[in-house]
């Protein structure tokens, strides 16, 4: 796994990150999509997942439920737009907490691209969010995906049983915990 690019654009108030990973296209969008992989990146650390929904459908909802360290609870979730395995999902995405407001709801894009050959799989994952209120808000969506990123890796290290990279081995580290 190699860091491909991370920036956010301050134009437009939206995030971008893209990663390339040692693995076949078909199991990193398995790993993106499926809640019995979710569960295992989708969480940051010290928090619980207390629920994880995924209807892949054009119109489908996701939705998770987590648990942080103090005890709050938020929601995350949204509507698919446009669903095309194995290469692209468009989403809505909004987060509400404890308090019962619902955060602004943004729109994610996030594509699948092979670019490795057919002996050595290796995929693109490309994900951009936005449009943010401003740059406190971008900036903690961009930390809370690049975290994600890393525990997808670990996560794809483990099911495919490679040496993990040590840029993920603290990932691999909380996964083991999960």
């Amino acid at each position: 796994m190699r860091l491909q690019a991370a920036g956010v654009s301050a134009e437009d108030r939206a995030l971008f990150i893209a990663r390339v990973f040692d693995a076949p296209r078909d199991l990193v969008f398995k790993v993106w999509t499926r809640p019995e992989h979710i569960v295992h990146w989708a969480v940051p650390p010290g928090f619980s997942l207390l629920s994880c929904e995924e209807d892949l459908r054009r119109g489908g909802r996701h939705a998770c439920c987590l648990r942080s360290p103090d005890g709050s609870t938020f929601r995350l979730g949204g509507v698919y737009c446009a669903v095309t395995p194995p290469e692209r999902l468009v989403s809505t995405f909004t987060a509400e907490g404890d308090t019962g407001v619902s955060g602004r709801e943004t729109l994610v894009t996030v594509t699948f691209e092979d670019v490795g050959e057919d002996a050595a799989p290796r995929t693109r994952l490309s994900l951009r969010q936005g449009r943010f209120d401003g740059a406190a808000e971008r900036d903690v969506h961009a930390g809370a995906m690049a975290a994600c990123f890393d525990r997808v890796g670990a996560r794809l290290a483990v099911l495919q049983g490679a040496e993990v990279p040590t840029s993920v081995q603290a990932a691999v580290r909380e996964l083991q915990a999960v």
